[in-house]
């Protein structure tokens, strides 16, 4: 009989701690802080340490915003080296540049969303191996508005489609 209770308690307990897990709600992310950079690319003031780096984890939803189609055809199914510059200038008035230097040919996918993590931009360029500056207007696009900040996100690929390099960067539009 006390083997019993004894059972029952530790199978109670079991469920209890089961299910007093903590749920974490983050809401979007903080886009407030941008590093900011003059029209060469130079740092000229705040640096967020967390853009234009490599992330190691992307939740589901900031994996959703690669998941569109491109007609890049590629022949390197290995990925390689990937560097990604501030973006310049940063503030600025809708026109910017992207400086990535990659050692072996793939495809950046790239999404911008607004701070309400709403997709409002996306494309895919194809690189050979090299340094590129890519170019973004979004003075075209109403879905830009001044004195508001966005997330870029960006994806590297290989021809087999698989992503070997994430990250993203805040920019704001004055």
């Amino acid at each position: 009989m006390k083997k019993n209770i004894l059972l029952l308690l530790i199978a109670l307990l079991a469920i209890y701690l089961g299910g007093c897990k903590k749920s974490t709600v983050t809401g979007p992310p903080d886009f407030s802080k941008i590093t900011e950079t003059d029209l060469l690319g130079q740092f000229k003031g705040a640096v967020d340490s967390t853009d234009w780096t490599y992330d190691e984890t992307w939740p589901a939803e900031e994996l959703a915003f690669m998941n569109f189609t491109d007609t890049f055809a590629l022949t390197d199914t290995v990925g390689g080296f990937v560097q990604v510059s501030a973006l310049y200038p940063n503030p600025n008035h809708g026109i910017f540049s992207l400086l990535t230097t990659v050692d072996k040919e793939c495809k950046m996918k790239v999404a911008i969303v607004n701070t309400s993590m709403h997709l409002i931009s996306y494309n895919t360029f194809k690189f050979l191996g090299g340094p590129v500056a890519t170019g973004f207007n979004c003075t075209v696009s109403t879905a830009f508005h001044p004195n508001e900040n966005y997330r870029i996100y960006y994806g590297f690929y290989n021809a087999k489609g698989t992503l070997f390099y994430k990250g993203h960067g805040d920019f704001r539009i004055e």
